[in-house]
């Protein structure tokens, strides 16, 4: 017989792999530098990598200061492709809809960088359920961690800070 004793499983964590070192390192040096077409090669090169699609995002955002609806769409579109491509690779990982996604795992940050980006250019573009959803599910996958999109810097760090392992 199993007793009972009033303790409920911790849920799930899933990690997703990180990128090779390479890569990172180049998408960031290109992203501190607000290369776009550098980005654009990198994404070119390896189009099912999450990491590539928030530094787009990130990197359309810096260079437009989204002045225009046509800046905000794109760089919706960037963190869009890149939350699908992260849904992807998480159920890749194991994730089966429900459990921790903690950006105590570098590899796991470019997929809730991509989503925190998606929440705020929601936002951006007006469609307040998509944002709410968004902001709703990041705090469910990481509970602990504050993304504060509006700080670039932040974003930034978030993204490729090697100290946050």
């Amino acid at each position: 017989m199993t007793e009972h004793l009033g303790l409920t499983p911790k849920p799930s964590e899933t990690q997703i792999p990180l990128p090779d070192k390479n890569l990172l390192e180049k998408l960031e040096s290109a992203l501190r530098n607000n290369d776009i077409e550098e980005i654009s090669q990198i994404t070119a090169n390896n189009p099912r990598e999450i990491f590539c699609w928030a530094a787009m995002a990130i990197a359309t955002i810096n260079s437009s200061e989204l002045s225009s609806i046509s800046d905000k769409i794109t760089a919706y579109s960037f963190a869009r492709i890149g939350y699908h491509r992260g849904l992807d690779t998480l159920r890749a990982s194991g994730w089966r809809g429900s459990g921790y996604v903690k950006s105590s795992h570098r590899g796991n940050r470019g997929f809730l960088t991509c989503l925190a980006l998606l929440a705020y250019l929601a936002g951006q573009i007006n469609e307040n359920d998509e944002e709410s959803r968004c902001s709703e599910f990041l705090t469910m996958l990481d509970p602990s961690t504050n993304f504060d999109i509006n700080n670039s810097i932040n974003t930034l760090d978030m993204l490729f800070d090697k100290d946050k392992q």
